[in-house]
């Protein structure tokens, strides 16, 4: 429940302190900016390793979290969701660069916000008219406290807090916006649609507690938005409800390592290769997407 607030609140920073100034500034990466606001090429190499370093570490469990879905759903070696994720990822972003990941992410933000949004509709109709038992938020907080301590909570909020003023595939996108102005808007719009779209995952957690018990105390916990359809409805319905959140689900990864990869292959071009260029650029995607698959198999 509290990495959604950690995210959001996050993006209210970004508003108020990095939208505007970063946009205004004319740089083309952090690097760019980070130079140009403290003029110091020190600073430049720091936050070129930082942003490499972010992105790769967060590229790894995109394409573990592809590898296995795909395995939940076709008994695939998780290897292959990984390789599917990393090639489809490298080709749009070498093709298209920041113009097509633009629009893919917005297709893909709707597409993701419609695959868990009708199947929670549908599997609450579902919940209400089996007779389970209705989840006690006091019961649900009395476990809560007594698996993560006080202290464990607050650190994850401000780590989520604080990460998301970093993280290099969100700050990427206000460098297409038109000035600071728009920029700021962006992020206000941004603002509401993650926190529409962070409705829902308290939803698949609180069912998966009643469904899917077992893989809470499994280590398969990451699964069970995967099979909640086939346990609460089955049949045809549970089926083709279950292939719409793997479609999301797909989405989703798709479109976070899209904007990792750009973000890195732009710090690649800038400051790793020796000269500038399409050519160059789609080299360093490569290179983006290569290391944290391999540290994903």
């Amino acid at each position: 429940l509290w990495y959604p607030v950690g995210y959001t609140a996050g993006y209210l920073v970004l508003l108020v302190f990095v939208a505007a100034p970063l946009r205004r500034s004319g740089a083309y990466t952090l690097p760019d900016f980070a130079e140009g606001r403290l003029e110091s090429r020190q600073v430049r190499r720091l936050v070129s390793a930082l942003v490499v370093g972010a992105g790769w570490l967060y590229l790894v469990p995109q394409l573990q979290g592809a590898g296995l879905t795909l395995k939940i759903l076709t008994g695939a070696p998780g290897w292959l969701g990984d390789v599917l994720v990393a090639t489809v990822v490298a080709a749009a972003v070498a093709a298209g660069g920041m113009r097509s990941i633009t629009f893919v992410q917005v297709f893909q933000y709707w597409l993701k916000l419609t695959a868990l949004l009708v199947p929670a509709l549908f599997l609450v109709l579902a919940w209400q008219g089996d007779g389970r038992p209705r989840v006690s938020f006091d019961d649900q907080l009395a476990v809560f406290r007594a698996d993560h301590p006080l202290y464990a909570t607050y650190g994850l909020i401000v780590a989520t807090f604080l990460g998301t003023m970093g993280l290099p595939h969100v700050v990427v996108r206000f460098y297409t916006s038109p000035n600071g102005r728009d920029a700021r808007r962006t992020t206000v719009a941004v603002l509401a649609l993650v926190g529409l779209f962070y409705l829902l995952p308290p939803i698949y957690g609180a069912l998966g507690r009643l469904y899917t018990p077992e893989l809470r105390y499994g280590g398969d916990a990451d699964a069970a938005v995967l099979l909640l359809p086939a346990r609460v409805i089955g049949g045809l319905g549970g089926d083709f409800l279950g292939a719409l959140i793997a479609g999301g689900a797909f989405a989703a990864f798709l479109s976070t390592a899209s904007g990792l990869t750009m973000a890195v292959a732009g710090v690649i071009t800038q400051d790793v290769l020796p000269s500038r260029g399409v050519r160059h650029f789609r080299l360093a995607t490569v290179l983006a997407i290569a290391v944290p698959l391999v540290g994903s198999l």
